[in-house]
C-alpha cells in the first residue's frame, strides 16, 4: 500500500501542476476586421508585458490573411488567425475561446458584445461609454492606449476565477 500512496502522490503533484498552467493560460477572440478604430495593433504592445508576467494567452483574429500576414506576421506565437468567419460559425468561436477581447477606440454598434454574453463569455474591452452602456457588469474594462492596463485585465480575468464568474451574464 505506501508504494502505491506515494506514486498516488506524486501524481497528484503533477496533476496540481498541470492545473496550475492551465489556469495562466487564456484564448482570446476577436471578431472584428482591422479598422483603424478597432485598434487591433495594440495587441503587439501588449504581448511583451503579457510574457514579462509569465502569462500565457493566445489572441484569435478573424482578419484577411494578407493583413494578418501585415500586421502580425512576427507575433504569430501569440496571435492566430482563423481568418473572416461567417456569421453562422461565430458561436462555435466563442464556445472554443475563454473570453472577448476589443480594444476599441470607437464604437457605433457591435455585435460581439451581445454575442459574448449569449455565448457565456467574459469581455475585455475599453473603458468607453459606449462598451459601458452595452456590457454593464459583464465586462473587464481597460484603457485602450495602455498596454499595461490591458495586461492587467487580462491577468485578472486569468488569476481571478469569481471575477471571471461574475463577468457572464446569465
Amino acid at each position: 500500500g505506501n508504494t502505491y500512496h506515494s506514486i498516488f502522490n506524486e501524481n497528484n503533484l503533477e496533476t496540481n501542476k498541470l492545473e496550475q498552467i492551465d489556469i495562466k493560460s487564456l484564448n482570446l477572440i476577436t471578431v472584428s476586421a482591422n479598422y483603424p478604430h478597432k485598434n487591433l495593433e495594440i495587441i503587439k504592445l501588449v504581448i511583451p508585458v503579457l510574457l514579462k508576467k509569465k502569462l500565457n494567452v493566445t489572441f484569435y483574429l478573424t482578419l484577411p490573411e494578407e493583413i494578418f500576414k501585415q500586421v502580425f506576421s512576427n507575433y504569430k506565437k501569440w496571435v492566430k488567425n482563423i481568418g473572416p468567419v461567417d456569421i453562422k460559425f461565430v458561436p462555435s468561436l466563442y464556445k472554443q475561446c475563454d473570453a472577448m477581447f476589443l480594444p476599441t477606440l470607437l464604437e457605433t454598434f457591435s455585435a460581439s458584445y451581445p454575442e459574448a454574453m449569449k455565448m457565456g463569455k467574459p469581455i475585455l474591452t475599453s473603458d468607453l461609454s459606449f462598451s459601458r452602456n452595452i456590457c454593464g457588469t459583464a465586462a473587464e474594462y481597460f484603457n485602450p492606449l495602455d498596454p499595461e492596463d490591458i495586461a492587467l485585465k487580462i491577468e485578472n480575468i486569468i488569476n481571478n476565477k469569481k471575477k471571471r464568474d461574475f463577468l457572464v451574464v446569465e
